[in-house]
């Protein structure tokens, strides 16, 4: 996406079979995804985000290029998920892509050591 659009940002906890929670935070362009912000906390809980922009804003997402990388994570990330702070883990970014190539959203995503496949 480019650096000059503005973003509407949507910073969520995803809780995975009660085993461990993940820190997600979700960049869309504000000039297409705005109405977003029109929407409570309710109505985005529980809800794919993808699956969203799909049926309601004709924006599937087409193809996804992801960067896994093992660090340390921030410690504000460490005390919303519930690990000891300098705790490593995974950090997986996400660009997702729509029709003709368009950058539709950038996911951050922080997962805490843990022993799922996913």
């Amino acid at each position: 996406m480019r650096a000059e659009d503005s973003f509407v940002r949507i910073t969520r906890l995803i809780n995975v079979n009660l085993d461990f929670k993940v820190y997600n935070r979700v960049y869309l362009p504000a000039n297409r995804f705005g109405r977003l912000l029109e929407r409570s906390t309710n109505e985005l809980d529980g809800v794919g985000i993808f699956h969203i922009l799909s049926t309601q804003f004709n924006a599937p997402l087409l193809r996804t290029v992801e960067l896994l990388q093992v660090l340390a994570i921030p410690a504000p990330i460490c005390a919303a998920i519930d690990v000891p702070a300098g705790t490593v883990g995974a950090k997986w970014d996400v660009e997702a892509y729509t029709y003709r190539g368009l950058p539709i959203a950038h996911h951050q995503n922080y997962l805490p050591p843990n022993d799922c496949q996913l």
